[in-house]
């Protein structure tokens, strides 16, 4: 994420607080919530207009929550499906994270900003 929004000339914060110990994901998981990021990462680079960029994980009682959240423009659904520029992307989002048994939701505000979240069980 750091070269990718540091080449995009979009700052980028990391907040990681998990044990040393080495965590095991199951598969799919594993791959979903990396689809899922890879997607929001790719929304942020191309529709936010963000200048910061924060991603935090933290695990708790076996609870791993993982969000990312930028500073740019929102998302405003009513304007994107009247530009036709609503695409399959957070369909996909939210479809990989239902067949994971990843809890998940977006939180936008217009002209604040995006934030994504999962949690899911390890």
């Amino acid at each position: 994420m750091l070269e990718i929004l540091t080449d995009n000339k979009i700052n980028f914060i990391a907040a990681v607080e998990i044990p040393d110990d080495p965590i095991i994901l199951k598969e799919k998981i594993r791959n979903d919530a990396f689809l899922i990021l890879k997607e929001g990462l790719h929304n942020i680079i191309r529709h936010s207009g963000a200048g910061n960029v924060e991603f935090r994980a933290t695990l708790l009682d076996h609870v791993c929550f993982i969000s990312l959240k930028d500073d740019g423009v929102g998302i405003d659904d009513s304007k994107q499906v009247k530009k036709g520029s609503h695409g399959n992307g957070m369909v996909n989002m939210r479809r990989r994270a239902q067949e994971s048994e990843i809890e998940f939701y977006i939180n936008s505000i217009e002209d604040e900003g995006t934030e994504i979240v999962m949690q899911f069980k390890i």
